[in-house]
């Protein structure tokens, strides 16, 4: 017996046959991994993308044309992932705000000063947690200490995930001039 063509399991899949849409997935799977692969080297985040696209043609599918090819239609929705995957990558490492070199410096050298100089950079950095809110110590402790991904950040502090990275931001610049003002030359 012949297997039913791609287009034929699309149609059966824009009409609610959820099993078809299974078939199309498996079929379409390897397809959609070799694509996500070429671009997104961590094998983990490949797979990630390709799930979330195959549940995005799922919650889509009523939207695809019959009659029409479904490998362009699916790899559109794979590269529309890709493209949102980038975009957040960068938004991410937009997100962090590093020590500024002189701030670096002067906690190397007071660390390299031994317990005195340790002990103070410590003082410095809960001087300056003391003086933020609750809720940015909190956010700063979970991110950067417990290595907590921002999505959950802002799941467990009730903040959308926009919010939650400001506020992290904010925190962080604040943390950084308040460590290159408090620490000796």
């Amino acid at each position: 017996m012949i297997a039913p063509g791609n287009e034929w399991l699309a149609e059966r899949a824009t009409q609610g046959d959820a099993t078809a849409f299974g078939d199309l997935a498996e079929r379409c799977q390897p397809l959609l991994t070799a694509y996500v692969r070429a671009h997104v080297p961590n094998w983990t985040d490949a797979e990630d993308i390709v799930q979330e696209a195959l549940l995005d043609a799922f919650r889509g599918i009523r939207r695809f044309e019959k009659g029409r090819p479904f490998e362009p239609w699916i790899r559109a929705i794979c590269r529309n992932r890709v493209r949102k995957f980038f975009r957040r990558a960068v938004r991410e490492r937009e997100m962090f705000v590093p020590l500024d070199e002189a701030c670096l410096r002067r906690m190397e050298a007071l660390a390299a000063e031994g317990d005195r100089g340790g002990h103070e950079v410590a003082e410095a950095v809960w001087a300056c947690l003391g003086e933020m809110s609750v809720r940015s110590r909190m956010l700063l402790e979970l991110r950067h200490i417990e290595g907590v991904p921002l999505a959950e950040v802002a799941a467990r502090s009730g903040l959308s995930r926009g919010s939650a990275a400001q506020t992290l931001l904010r925190a962080r610049r604040r943390l950084r001039l308040s460590l290159s003002r408090g620490l000796p030359a």
